[in-house]
C-alpha cells in the first residue's frame, strides 16, 4: 500500500538533508476545502450564550471526599504510625 496524504501532493521536487533524500510536497487546499464545511455546518455548534449562563461555581462538591487539593493546598496525612 502506498502512502498518499490527503491534504498534500507529491512534486517532482527531491531534497537533500543530512538523512538523506526527500521527496518535497505541496499543500492541495483541500484541508482549506474540509474547514469550510465544517465551519459552516450546525452539526458540533456550541451555543456559546447558553455556555455564559452556566454559573461558575468553584466548591461545586459538595463533600470533602470529592474535593481535589489544587495548588499550594495540602493534604492532612491521616496515617498513624505505631512504633513497636
Amino acid at each position: 500500500m502506498e502512502f498518499k496524504p490527503r491534504w498534500f501532493e507529491l512534486t517532482e521536487e527531491v531534497t537533500s538533508t543530512p538523512w538523506g533524500d526527500l521527496e518535497v510536497y505541496k499543500y492541495n487546499g483541500k484541508y482549506t476545502e474540509h474547514r469550510k464545511l465544517l465551519d459552516n455546518s450546525d452539526a458540533d455548534k456550541t451555543n456559546i450564550e447558553q455556555l455564559k449562563s452556566i454559573m461558575f461555581n468553584p466548591w461545586q462538591f459538595d463533600s470533602p471526599a470529592d474535593h481535589v487539593p489544587h495548588g499550594n493546598e495540602v493534604l492532612a496525612d491521616n496515617s498513624k504510625s505505631t512504633s513497636l
